[in-house]
């Protein structure tokens, strides 16, 4: 006879579980826990709380491209130092931001052919023994022939570098990078007063450059359904237009576009260059208000804004410096009592209109009768 084989007792399941921390085997209390203890969860807690935090200060790019960093930047080259903009505060910074605002509201409806709207020195950059600074004080918006025909002339007031606070280790070289000139500018700002800058300006990439970006994951070189669009990718003169209908092109979507900054007429701009400067040159007070008066009774006659053509010289100058003396104010008397003239004659003769009955006598009388039927 075969003896039956013994019954084999089965094993019994390990239910321990790996410690994620201290690798040590425990019991769970739960199929969910990953730490034998109190002090390994915690543990565990704060190890993945620093990785979320590192996750989140990812460093952001610095928009190089930004419209007002290349305005800084084209300066800077201009005058061969970044000193220019030394000891400037966030509080002017956004005043130079939002005077580059008002200089593009006025260019994008300027019918002249190349006079668009510049940022002038009152004390010039080049051709004197200081060099004019980049700041609030020293910088009028002011019609691109007038500025070019001042050149470097210079009637008073401004800010400037003497030259015995001129540091070479400021100097902008041939062979520096934007990137690099850029880091050096904010060096000589000072980044505490850069940071509170941004905080408000919250500077972004160009809307070229933006496009760009979008468009590079896009593109594929080995297409060729994407040579036409290519071509303008790879132009540097490319304006932002067509890169954006290269954009909708490729992806089959219109791009949405932010409203219009609103028609700035060149009177526009200059009243409000002169309600900024009034603040560095009180004696221009009688000049503004002479300008605020011009305005008001130009678009209360004739619906639109005073032209400034044959007198646009005369208050560019006084910006740029000229004190307002008796000789001034009586030249301003004459153009105020010109101005009021000619806006008075062009007033629409109100007495002229045509008073256009639609309803003939027998028409009304039988209306008449209809309302007093419908009544009863």
């Amino acid at each position: 006879m075969t003896k039956a084989a013994p019954a084999t007792t089965p094993k019994k399941k390990d239910l321990r579980k790996t410690c994620s921390v201290c690798r040590a085997k425990f019991l769970p209390a739960n199929r969910k826990s990953l730490t034998c203890s109190d002090d390994c969860k915690r543990a565990r807690r704060n190890k993945s709380g620093r990785a979320v935090s590192r996750k989140k200060r990812k460093p952001k790019q610095f928009p190089i491209s930004n419209i007002f960093v290349q305005l800084l930047l084209r300066h800077a080259k201009q005058a061969g130092t970044v000193q220019i903009v030394q000891y400037i505060t966030a509080e002017e910074l956004l005043e130079l931001r939002e005077m580059q605002k008002m200089q593009l509201a006025t260019n994008c409806y300027s019918v002249r052919d190349f006079a668009d709207y510049h940022f002038c020195h009152v004390y010039p950059v080049h051709g004197m023994s200081h060099i004019g600074k980049f700041t609030p004080r020293n910088l009028v918006l002011g019609n691109g022939t007038l500025n070019r025909q001042h050149a470097n002339r210079y009637f008073g007031g401004g800010d400037f570098i003497s030259p015995a606070h001129k540091t070479n280790r400021f100097d902008v070289q041939s062979w520096m990078s934007d990137a690099e000139i850029i880091k050096l500018m904010i060096e000589c700002i000072g980044q505490q007063e850069w940071d509170a800058f941004d905080k408000v300006a919250k500077l972004q990439p160009s809307t070229k450059q933006s496009y760009i970006d979008l468009l590079t994951p896009l593109l594929d070189r080995n297409n060729p359904a994407h040579r036409q669009y290519l071509k303008v990718f790879d132009e540097p003169r490319s304006t932002a237009n067509e890169l954006r209908a290269v954009l909708e092109s490729v992806t089959d979507k219109k791009v949405f576009l932010l409203g219009s900054r609103g028609y700035k007429s060149p009177m526009d701009l200059v009243i409000s260059e002169y309600r900024r400067v009034v603040k560095y040159r009180p004696d221009l007070a009688p000049v503004l208000k002479a300008l605020e008066q011009i305005e008001q009774t130009a678009r209360y006659f004739t619906f639109d804004s005073f032209g400034l053509d044959h007198v646009e010289g005369f208050f560019f100058d006084i910006l740029h410096g000229i004190e307002v003396t008796d000789a001034v104010l009586a030249e301003l008397a004459d153009i105020v009592v010109e101005a009021l003239t000619t806006s008075t004659a062009k007033m629409k003769n109100f007495d002229k209109v045509d008073v256009y009955d639609p309803f003939s006598p027998e028409e009304i009388e039988a209306r008449r009768q209809r309302m007093s039927q419908l009544a009863a």
